[in-house]
């Protein structure tokens, strides 16, 4: 339907959706991805896709903590004091100050 590499995968995604709501309409109690896969492939793939979810949201957590320190060391933040005018930005900052120092999370991207 669509022409090129990207259009490719915009004919795999239309598909794959296609089939989803599929699944969806057929069995209305479907309502995770763990669901769908058990749908798919039995009742023993369940944690399996549960655990492959839960692997891809760490990852996605561990890129952004490494997105977020890598940034934060390029701030330059000299007027901040610790007034309370300035307590919402220091108290949003500061919790992903502490992984800053720690320059090996750069790394864990690569691992």
């Amino acid at each position: 339907m669509f022409e090129g590499p990207f259009g490719m995968m915009a004919d795999r995604v239309r598909y794959s959706s296609k089939i989803l709501a599929r699944f969806i309409i057929a069995d209305p109690t479907v309502r995770t991805y763990a669901d769908i896969g058990r749908k798919a492939f039995g009742s023993k793939s369940t944690s399996l896709v549960s655990l492959i979810f839960c692997l891809e949201l760490f990852t996605v957590a561990v890129a952004l903590v490494t997105l977020y320190a890598d940034s934060l060391g390029e701030l330059h933040l000299p007027h901040l004091t610790s007034s309370t005018a300035n307590r919402p930005l220091i108290e949003t900052i500061a919790p992903a100050y502490p992984a800053n120092f720690y320059k090996i999370l750069g790394l864990i991207v690569f691992v």
